[in-house]
């Protein structure tokens, strides 16, 4: 989901790993809720660079063999369940999807500390809190641009 205040925008877009940048001076992405497809849990506002995003939406059960697409924990190799999803902010498009990919697997707040090394880069990180509410994390700093939906 993108939002514009412009009528005539440019967008390059990679859907098949979830990767998008503008040109815009300010532009928003919709956050969606890997659990319902369909359904956002929030947005974020960007001024700049590019936006990637890891979800679980293909979730399954541990033990069990990954479903195509899941993301792998390369230290056990096994299906990461450490995150709902992480979005990643950064100067530059690939850089975002990598380290969306290493939030995703190393959870919340080593992801956290992670994308803190990368000037420029900043991160919304879901996960599931103590009471198994999807709970959002986010860089310090940079709470403000992201708006949850009530």
């Amino acid at each position: 989901f993108f939002s514009s205040r412009r009528r005539h925008t440019r967008f390059k877009c990679d859907w098949s790993s979830d990767v998008c940048s503008s040109d815009l001076a300010r532009w928003s992405v919709g956050l969606t809720n890997p659990d319902r497809p369909g359904q956002l849990l929030g947005a974020i506002d960007l001024d700049h660079g590019a936006v990637a995003t890891v979800s679980d939406g293909t979730r399954t059960p541990h033990g069990t063999p990954p479903a195509p697409g899941q993301p792998i924990d390369p230290r056990t190799l096994q299906p990461s369940h450490a995150s709902l999803s992480a979005t990643v902010v950064s100067p530059d498009g690939t850089m975002a999807d990598a380290l969306a990919h290493a939030v995703f697997v190393f959870g919340p707040d080593a992801g956290l500390r992670l994308l803190a090394q990368f000037p420029g880069t900043w991160g919304v990180v879901f996960a599931h809190d103590a009471g198994s509410r999807q709970a959002p994390r986010i860089t310090p700093g940079h709470e403000g641009a992201f708006h949850p939906v009530r």
